[in-house]
C-alpha cells in the first residue's frame, strides 16, 4: 500500500453539544507533575490541553487513530518545544508562548492523545485580545495543531487517483480516508476559537470524552486495527489503469461523481466517455496541456488589456498634440496683429508724453507722472493725451482764431465760459489719472 506525505492545519470543526465538565483550571495528574517542576514567574501563563485525539477528523477525513494511534503515540513527547500562536498566524509577531511539555496521554478511558502545557506570555496575549482572562474563564478553550505527516489510503484502488476521487464517500460501510502512519513535523500549535479536532481543548473538559457526539459527523468506524478492504480489490501498490471506472467493484459500491467528471471532461474538451478511457500517461498529458493553454490564455488577456491602455494613451497623447497645434496655429496667426496694436499702443503712448510737456513743462520733477503715462492702456492714453493738447493750447493763448469775439459777440463768452469749464473737468479727471487716484 502506497505512503503519502500531507501537511495540514487542523482548523474547521462542526460542533456539537457539550460534554459534562469538571471544573475549570485544573489538571490532569501529569499535568499537575509536570507544572510543580516549571519555575513559572508571574509573567507568564500555564495550562493544560488535549493538543490532538487519536481519533478521525471527518472535516478533513484523516485518521489518527490507524493502529491504536500509534504515529501519534511515538511523537507525543516531540510536540514539546513547539511555538504556540494565534490563530494559525504566518506572522511571527503574534506567537504566544511554547509548549514546556507535552505526552501520550491515555487517561480516562477516553480518546487518547497528546495532551502538553501550554507556557504563554502574559504580555503577548494581552496584545491579542486579554487572552489569558478568556482562557481562566473557559470562553477561549479550543487549541489547533498544524502537522504534517505521511498515510495510507484505508482502501486499495487501481489507480491512485480513483482514491482522491472518493474521498470522503462511503465504500462497504466505512468512509474512504487517510489513515496516518507516522508524524514527520508539527509546525506550530495555535490557540483558535474552533478546530476539526472536537476533542482538542483546555483541560479539563471533554478532552477525554471524544467527539462522537449528536453534532459531530464521526464515522461510525469498526474496532481500531488494519482497515476492511472492498470485496473486489486487492492490497496492493496503485497501478496504471483506466481513469474513472464507473464502478469500483461489482458489489453495489458507488459510483464515481459524475458532474465533477463531466465538467473535468469538458474543460478538457473531450466526452466523458473517452476521458474514462484515458490512461493516466495520456491524461497527465491532457491536464498539463490545458494548464499551458489556461496560463497563455490569461497571459494573452493581460497583454490584450495593456495593449488596449497602451492604445488608449497614445490616442490621448495625439488629441493633446492636436489641441496644441492649433492653439500655436492661432497664436502665429494673431502674432502680426498684435505687433500692429503694441507700436499703435507705443504710438499713443508717446504722444500722450508729449502732450503733457507741452502743457507742463520739461521739469525733472514731473518724470514720475511721464512713466505713469508711459505705462497707461491704449484708451487711456489717448483720453490723456487729447486733454493735455487742450492744456498745451490754452497755455499757448492769442494767434488767429475762428472763434467769435465775446468782445463783439457777448454770447460767445458764454460759450467760451461753457468750454473752459468742461476744460477745467477733463483736466482734473487727467489729474486724477497721473496721480493714481
Amino acid at each position: 500500500m502506497p505512503k503519502f506525505t500531507h501537511s495540514t492545519q487542523l482548523t474547521i470543526s462542526r460542533p456539537g453539544p457539550r460534554a459534562p465538565r469538571t471544573a475549570r483550571g485544573e489538571f490532569s495528574a501529569r499535568g499537575q507533575e509536570v507544572l510543580s517542576q516549571l519555575a513559572l514567574p508571574e509573567t507568564e501563563h500555564a495550562s493544560e490541553w488535549r493538543i490532538l485525539s487519536a481519533d478521525h477528523i471527518t472535516d478533513y477525513f484523516i485518521d489518527f487513530s490507524h493502529n491504536d494511534g500509534a504515529a501519534l503515540r511515538e511523537y507525543a513527547e516531540k510536540v514539546k518545544g513547539t511555538g504556540v500562536y494565534f490563530n494559525h498566524s504566518h506572522d511571527v509577531r503574534h506567537w504566544l508562548g511554547v509548549v514546556a511539555e507535552s505526552w501520550w496521554d491515555d487517561e480516562g478511558g477516553g480518546i487518547p492523545g497528546i495532551n502538553g502545557i501550554y507556557r504563554l506570555s502574559r504580555a503577548k496575549a494581552e496584545e491579542e485580545g486579554r487572552l489569558i482572562e478568556g482562557i481562566d474563564m473557559g470562553a477561549v478553550n479550543r487549541t489547533s495543531l498544524g502537522i504534517v505527516f505521511e498515510f495510507v489510503p484505508s482502501h486499495d484502488f487501481e489507480d491512485e487517483r480513483d482514491f482522491w476521487m472518493h474521498l470522503g464517500e462511503e465504500i462497504n460501510g466505512e468512509t474512504v480516508r487517510m489513515l496516518v502512519t507516522k508524524v514527520l513535523e508539527t509546525p506550530e500549535t495555535s490557540i483558535v476559537q474552533a478546530g476539526s479536532d472536537r476533542g482538542a481543548r483546555r483541560v479539563p473538559g471533554d478532552a477525554f470524552e471524544g467527539s462522537g457526539d449528536e453534532g459531530h459527523k464521526t464515522l461510525s468506524r469498526p474496532p481500531l486495527g488494519p482497515p476492511r478492504i472492498p470485496a473486489g480489490t486487492s492490497k496492493q501498490e496503485p497501478q496504471a489503469a483506466s481513469f474513472g471506472a464507473p464502478e469500483i467493484n461489482p458489489e453495489g459500491t458507488k459510483t464515481m461523481n459524475k458532474k465533477a467528471m463531466e465538467k473535468l471532461a469538458a474543460s478538457l474538451g473531450v466526452s466523458a466517455e473517452a476521458l474514462a478511457e484515458l490512461s493516466a500517461e495520456d491524461l497527465g498529458a491532457k491536464l498539463e496541456a490545458f494548464g499551458e493553454a489556461r496560463a497563455k490564455s490569461a497571459e494573452s488577456a493581460t497583454l490584450t488589456r495593456l495593449r488596449g491602455d497602451l492604445d488608449e494613451e497614445k490616442a490621448a497623447k495625439a488629441a493633446l498634440a492636436a489641441d496644441l497645434e492649433e492653439a500655436n496655429d492661432k497664436i502665429n496667426k494673431l502674432r502680426p496683429e498684435a505687433e500692429m496694436g503694441r507700436q499703435a499702443l507705443d504710438k499713443a503712448r508717446e504722444s500722450a508724453v508729449a502732450a503733457f510737456t507741452r502743457a507742463n513743462g520739461t521739469g525733472e520733477d514731473l518724470e514720475p507722472l511721464r512713466e505713469n503715462i508711459r505705462r497707461m492702456d491704449f484708451a487711456t492714453a489717448n483720453a490723456t493725451a487729447a486733454l493735455y493738447e487742450k492744456q498745451a493750447k490754452a497755455a499757448l493763448g492769442g494767434g488767429r482764431s475762428s472763434q467769435p469775439d465775446p468782445e463783439t459777440n457777448p454770447s460767445a463768452e458764454g460759450a467760451r465760459g461753457s468750454e473752459a469749464a468742461i476744460e477745467d473737468r477733463e483736466l482734473e479727471k487727467g489729474a486724477r489719472v497721473l496721480g493714481g487716484k
